[in-house]
This record gives structure tokens, sequence and C-alpha cells, in this order.
């Protein structure tokens, strides 16, 4: 049995997009702290990277991937940076800046 390459995608876009809207809806309640929101932010990008990979066949390949790996590291980096300020209460090092940049 293989896997569907486009019904993974579309799981990941979805998953992705509901988690922002059940973040969106907790940060406007009473759990409106700054690493919810970030959190939002990157399943944000997470969903928006992922719905660029899914619209490969239909756009330029280069720039597709481009956008889409920097929208999956951009929202890899916003997971990181919430889960610093929650358990350390402080952002991240810079160096971690400078390699999500590089």
């Amino acid at each position: 049995m293989t896997l569907h390459i486009p019904t993974l995608v579309l799981i990941l876009v979805v998953g992705f997009g509901l988690l922002t809207l059940q973040l969106w809806m907790a940060g406007r309640g009473a759990l409106g702290r700054g690493e919810l929101q970030q959190l939002s932010w990157a399943a944000l990008a997470f969903s928006l990277g992922f719905g660029c990979f899914a619209l490969r066949e239909r756009l330029p390949a280069p720039a597709v991937l481009l956008s889409g790996n920097w929208l999956v590291i951009g929202g890899l980096a916003g997971v990181a940076g919430a889960v610093s300020r929650h358990l350390l209460n402080r952002g991240l090092p810079g160096w971690y800046h400078a390699l999500a940049v590089a």
C-alpha cells in the first residue's frame, strides 16, 4: 500500500488551518498570552507552507518550493520561540535567529 501524497498534504493544510483557528479563538478569551499568539502565527505559517506544496503542479516549481520551505522553517522557528518563551520566560538566543535566516 502506497501513500497518496496529495491527500497527506491536504490533511496537513486542513489540520494546521484548524489549529490556527483554534489558537486564535483561544487567544481572544482569557488565554490571550504572547506564547499562544506566536504559536498561532507558527501554525498559520505551517498551513500556508504546506498549501504552497499543494500548488506545486500549478505554479512554477522553484517559487513554490522556495516559499513553501521558507514558511515551514518560519513555522518551526515560531514554535521554538513560543516554547522557549513559555518554558524559559525569555526569547530565543541570537544564534538561533541567525541560523533561521541562513
